[in-house]
């Protein structure tokens, strides 16, 4: 039976414990329980600046939409990260007003298309309330029995990572040689009884109690499993864990060669658990890394959409901007243009493609969909890698390139980067299109929208 919980019950509780000093093992003062968060957070003026935490919403509707794009971004960072294989893994996070079901992954869609819309929602007997597709069986067995023996947790994360399949083969726990293992302090298990795939509610149960009250637990031969209070702090906690895997086996290599390693002390370990393997610190973790360039598609629709909202509203130089592109159109086509909308990354929310198809701009979803691209086209693009940008701008002259660019983020050296490309590409931009500069959502650093120069008649 589906159950309603409150909004201050569903969502992650991030409280500050009291502080007390005690002598640690080093024989220095320091606070019993210690911020999650370590920053320095006032100015010479004494201004207190405020640290993003996980936010507060006016109705269970709005956090719904929330956990949704986040576990949405999480499949895109694990696909980043190269956390897919075939149609294994799968994350889930619980519904805030159905709290008994929860949202999976479709089956056989690839981790880096999955968009919002594509989210299915089960019950707790496994059956389809909400979606088209069909989960993976394991996923349910595994994760229902999660949920249902953890009401604190709403997230779950499951993959096959390398070093985690790695790890897995040898049965135990994590030692201590890291700060960043420390995550994981007595707050891990190991399910050491491998049976094959997971199909069984049974199977699931013994997992979840292998999982305990810890945020993981290591799967023999099988792969890592993490959960969280939001589904950020579960994807962080798998990514870090999946490190910390591979910091584990080439530490035991190295070790091979005569070199002990040496281990955290049980006091240091317990206590640095407390500074880095908090709630906070797993949610705000995560947020740096959806910032990821291959991780902003959202955002940059969003920032357009408010470029097209003060269209309506009158801001007069973005009018001018859309009327450049409609008039050159307007040159190859008969009657109110229709702008087709190319998308690099299709991360796509239905209200975007409606608030574009508004003002003529129809969104096409396909990862080649650049192959289309010709001088009647619109692209939205974040910083894609050199040989689609050149398809884009030096064969297809689209009529105009809409471009989030990481240049103070990453440097012009870095991979993701989109203006390391050849100077005659450069010099082609400079000559044939006009730059604009727009920055309308918190969330870019920078959008550049190119707009091809009136065609000489």
């Amino acid at each position: 039976m589906s159950t309603t919980e409150t909004i201050t019950k569903t969502t992650p509780s991030f409280s500050i414990p009291e502080r007390t000093s005690v002598n640690g093992s080093n024989g220095k003062e320091r606070i019993e329980t210690p911020p999650q968060v370590q920053v320095a957070g006032t100015t010479k003026s004494g201004k207190k600046l405020s640290i993003r935490t996980y936010p507060k919403f006016e109705n269970l509707e709005d956090e719904r939409l929330y956990r949704k794009q986040h576990l949405a971004a999480a499949f895109r960072v694990f696909a980043d990260r190269g956390f897919d294989e075939g149609v294994a893994g799968h994350i889930s996070v619980r519904d805030p007003i159905l709290t008994d079901h929860f949202w999976l992954n479709p089956l056989s869609m690839h981790f880096s298309l999955i968009k919002v819309s594509d989210l299915i929602l089960c019950d707790e007997d496994g059956d389809v309330v909400e979606g088209d597709e069909p989960v993976n069986a394991a996923a349910f067995a595994i994760h229902s029995q999660i949920h249902k023996a953890r009401p604190d947790v709403h997230a779950a994360c499951h993959a096959h990572s390398v070093h985690g399949k790695a790890f897995s083969v040898f049965g135990r726990e994590l030692e201590m040689i890291t700060q960043d293992a420390c995550r994981f302090y007595k707050s891990h298990g190991v399910y050491r009884d491998f049976r094959g795939v997971v199909l069984d509610s049974e199977e699931g149960r013994r997992i979840a109690k292998a999982l305990g009250n810890g945020k993981a637990v290591i799967l023999q031969n099988h792969g890592l499993l993490t959960v969280g209070g939001s589904v950020d702090e579960a994807a962080f906690w798998f990514i870090s864990l999946e490190r910390t895997c591979q910091a584990q086996l080439l530490a035991d290599a190295a070790s091979v060669s005569g070199h002990k390693k040496i281990l955290i002390d049980d006091d240091e370990a317990s206590y640095t658990s407390l500074q880095v393997g908090g709630p906070e610190k797993g949610w705000l973790a995560f947020q740096a890394i959806i910032s990821n360039p291959s991780m902003v598609q959202h955002a940059l629709v969003l920032s357009l959409q408010q470029m097209l909202s003060k269209t309506k509203g009158g801001d007069g130089r973005i009018s001018r901007t859309l009327q450049t592109i409609k008039g050159s159109l307007s040159k190859s086509r008969a009657a109110e243009p229709l702008i087709p909308c190319f998308a690099q990354d299709p991360a796509y929310l239905l209200g975007d493609k409606t608030v574009l198809s508004e003002v003529g701009i129809t969104v096409i979803e396909d990862p080649w969909a650049f192959l289309e691209v010709d001088h009647t086209s619109l692209v939205v693009s974040v910083d894609p890698n050199i040989p689609v940008r050149q398809i884009i701008a030096d064969i297809a002259r689209p009529v105009a390139i809409i471009q989030h660019r990481m240049m103070e983020m990453n440097g012009p050296n870095s991979r993701a980067c989109a203006d390391h490309s050849s100077t005659r590409v450069q010099r082609m931009l400079e000559d044939e299109y006009n730059e604009e500069h727009i920055v309308y959502h918190e969330s870019l650093h920078e959008v550049v929208m190119y707009i091809r120069k009136p065609i000489r008649e």
